[in-house]
Formats: structure tokens, C-alpha cells, sequence
């Protein structure tokens, strides 16, 4: 990987695998990427679908990636990758996301990152545990 990545590329990675959460059970993990991020990386949002696919594709226990991405303080977008029989857009449903079943975006405001990360993952959650049931 490090010789395919960028230096800047390769603290992106950094941060998102050092605050990479995840819960088990459910097979979901999740990571934030606060906006001082790029201007100190060197890097931009298109290198983060990257590492979502990355990590769905060699991560055999995570069936669900969500990313939380601070575009400005109070203004998150969450980006919802999900593996079959799951649904990316239904997970995130309430936050009127576009998207497909594989791949689902929001645009949350009013909010700081850590608020929409609890509250996000919170609905993900219930809605993983109903449909893995």
C-alpha cells in the first residue's frame, strides 16, 4: 500500500484506522475525519471512497462502513457503505439520503461531529439489529 499511496494519503489512512470504532456484532465500524484533516494531510474527500472500499473489501467482519466526514463545524456528511442483504440509503433513511442500496450519502446540519456520530450510529444500530434478526 505504501507504495500506491501518497505521504498525505497515508495519514488519511492513519487517522481513520487510529479512530476506526466498530461493533462486532453487528459487523459495522465507523470513523470521523474532522475538516482540519485535508489541509494538514494534503489530501481531499476523493480519496476517502478509497478507503471505504478498501476496508469492505478486506475486512471480512465489516458488512457496514460509515464514514463522518466534517465539511465545516456543524455541517457532517455521513457516508453509508453497505454488503448484502443490507441497504446503505435505509440505514440512514431519516437524514433524506441519495444514494443505492450499496452506497448511501446525508448531509447533516446543526450539529458537531461527535453529536451526529452518536446520534447516526445510534439509529444504525437499531436498524441493523432488527434486520439481522
Amino acid at each position: 500500500m505504501y507504495r500506491t499511496k501518497t505521504v498525505g494519503g497515508l495519514k488519511l489512512w492513519g487517522h481513520f484506522l487510529t479512530h476506526l470504532r466498530s461493533d462486532r456484532e453487528l459487523s459495522l465500524a465507523w470513523s470521523m475525519v474532522p475538516a482540519s484533516l485535508f489541509a494538514t494531510t494534503g489530501t481531499d474527500m476523493t480519496q476517502l471512497q478509497d478507503l471505504m472500499t478498501e476496508i469492505l473489501s478486506h475486512s471480512p467482519e465489516a458488512r457496514t462502513v460509515v464514514l463522518f466526514i466534517e465539511q465545516k463545524p456543524g455541517e457532517i456528511e455521513v457516508q453509508v457503505t453497505a454488503k448484502p442483504p443490507l441497504h446503505a440509503k435505509d440505514l440512514i433513511k431519516d437524514w433524506q439520503p441519495r444514494g443505492s442500496e450499496r452506497f448511501a450519502v446525508a448531509l447533516i446540519s446543526g450539529q458537531s461531529l461527535p453529536e451526529t456520530e452518536e446520534s447516526v450510529i445510534s439509529v444504525i444500530k437499531q436498524r441493523l439489529r432488527k434486520v439481522l434478526s
